[in-house]
């Protein structure tokens, strides 16, 4: 049987021959596990190179067992390979964006939280600064003449070309991520039931361990708020108490007052249950508790 890579050798080369694409096989990393392949493929006079994924593609070649599909899945590789071509010339002006200069692109920096253990591999071609068990990541959020946002991360080449450091990049996205109020924190009851109008206000009637939400409005990548400057202090002043962090995943963070009467033990085993029953593992940030103490305005791993 072939390996993943030699499968899309194989497509590569049928989508060459029989419709005239030209292409190369790219990796594209993922958070905490194995890199996806995917088909850079072009059409002669045309510069767009849009990327398309073909692991779905190898699982049916792997329970098949054999070649016999070659055929249908080189129709889907064409089919996503249009699709995928019409949304890139919706972003003519991308390119461009990115061959500005650092100063102009910097207030358009922001940051990612990715568990650095699970991700050592990928940190040697991107620019990091370590946080706890975590790397801190960057990405550029750029908007298209169409007002659609596209992320792009940040790669050591492209830091290079700007002649800038990490802690630029850290810098830039702390004054960006200071310079906007895109965040949520609130009851995590209230939060799960926001859209449901019959079960307003429903955290005053439910008697058990307070747990607060933190994230962005978006859910998307939000458990960098943890780094928002004085946002963990603002909430331990207001609970009169240190605070307890659960890293639930790269999306979001709870956070749960903590008076010392629930064993941090028994939290990080419950962190680690969850993350390996519950969570899909590109999701997973970390299996530690971070304790925030208020007297020293210091957050560190319980």
């Amino acid at each position: 049987m072939k390996t993943l890579r030699e499968f899309a050798e194989m497509i590569l080369n049928q989508v060459s021959e029989n419709m005239g694409y030209r292409g190369e096989i790219v990796e594209i990393p993922n958070n905490n596990v194995e890199n996806r392949v995917g088909l850079a493929l072009s059409e002669p006079g045309n510069k767009l190179s849009p990327i398309v994924m073909i692991s779905d593609l190898y699982e049916e070649y792997k329970t098949e067992g054999n070649e016999n599909m070659l055929g249908p899945w080189c129709l889907k590789v064409k089919m996503r390979f249009l699709q995928q071509l019409e949304m890139q010339e919706d972003f003519p002006d991308i390119t461009k964006m990115l061959q500005q200069g650092y100063p102009e692109l910097k207030n358009h920096i922001q940051m990612k939280l990715i568990n650095a253990a699970a991700n050592e591999q990928h940190l040697k071609d991107i620019p990091w600064v370590p946080f706890l068990d975590l790397a801190i990541t960057f990405r550029l959020a750029l908007e298209s003449n169409q007002d659609i946002c596209v992320f792009t991360e940040i790669t050591n080449s492209l830091l290079k070309i700007w002649n800038a450091t990490s802690d630029e990049l850290y810098q830039a996205a702390l004054t960006n991520l200071q310079a906007n109020n895109d965040y949520v924190f609130c009851d995590l009851f209230d939060y799960l039931f926001k859209d449901m109008p019959e079960f307003s206000g429903i955290s005053d009637s439910v008697p058990t361990v307070k747990l607060y939400i933190l994230t962005n409005n978006q859910a998307q990548f939000g458990a960098y708020e943890l780094l928002r400057p004085n946002i963990l202090k603002e909430i331990a002043d207001k609970s009169n108490s240190d605070l307890i962090i659960f890293p639930c995943s790269v999306h979001e963070l709870l956070v749960h007052p903590y008076d010392g009467t629930i064993s941090i033990d028994y939290m990080r085993e419950t962190v680690h249950h969850v993350n390996h029953t519950e969570l899909l593992k590109e999701d997973v940030l970390s299996n530690q508790v971070y304790l925030y103490q208020r007297k020293e305005d210091r957050l560190i791993i319980a």
